[in-house]
């Protein structure tokens, strides 16, 4: 499995409308507060994003992470429900808490490009994720937005499945 991870992206270095267009939801929440909390993050704002998202709990003390919420389409493509599930109990694990270790250390948003989902329920190919921080009153990273694109290879043809 070959990655791209890009840190702190520039948008046209983003090759999904869908993670595009999250991640300008998110730079301009920052241009406008700096800080972007979850509180920030409503549902009207989020509206078509919601299937697609996750939000992710940082938990300092521990420094784990756990899936507070995530999207019905997301849950569907990857064949099993996570919500409450800490990242490092799930299959393949590594590169992903790998790549929030590097967004809590930075504090900064990425973008990363995966070219196979191997331990998902179905198969897909062009696994495209960004991932932004989300932060408490403190100033303190407590939560990462988590956004998730798929290309699908199904019965001999392509068909995508933004998530």
């Amino acid at each position: 499995m070959s990655t791209d991870f890009i840190a702190d992206p520039a948008i046209d270095q983003i090759p999904f409308d869908s993670l595009k267009k999250i991640y300008k939801i998110w730079q301009a929440l920052q241009a406008e507060h700096t800080h972007v909390t979850r509180q920030h993050l409503t549902p009207m704002l989020l509206k078509e994003h919601l299937p697609f998202l996750a939000l992710i709990d940082y938990e300092k003390d521990t420094a784990r992470f756990k899936v507070r919420l995530i999207g019905t389409r997301y849950t569907e493509a990857i064949g099993f429900e996570t919500t409450g599930t800490y990242i490092d109990e799930l299959p393949n694990f590594g590169p992903l808490q790998d790549r929030f270790n590097w967004l809590i250390e930075h504090k900064k948003p990425y973008y990363a490009h995966l070219d196979e989902m191997s331990w998902a329920e179905k198969a897909y190919r062009d696994y495209g994720v960004i991932g932004c921080p989300l932060y408490d009153d403190n100033a303190e990273i407590n939560m990462i937005l988590f956004c998730v694109t798929f290309e699908r290879v199904d019965a001999g043809r392509v068909g995508v499945a933004h998530l």
